[in-house]
């Protein structure tokens, strides 16, 4: 039997600490959500449907009360 492991969720204030602080490790098993989406490469908006991507994606923040992006970064 393969364990999983469980991920963590942060608050948008814990994510934002993180950022601040550099301590980008901190990050790692961290579950995205409602404020919180991870990119693993740039939005490439010279595409029709990355652009689309990229509107669904703030738009959601924005309706969740904010968020944050997190470019460079998989999951």
């Amino acid at each position: 039997m393969v364990e999983t492991e469980e991920l963590k969720k942060l608050s948008l204030e814990d994510v934002q600490q993180i950022l601040e602080s550099g301590e980008f490790d901190s990050l790692i098993g961290t579950q995205e959500d409602d404020h919180l989406e991870c990119k693993g490469e740039p939005y490439q908006l010279d595409i029709n449907h990355a652009k689309l991507e990229f509107a669904k994606d703030v738009s959601a923040l924005a309706n969740a009360k904010g968020g944050i992006i997190l470019i460079g970064v998989r999951t």
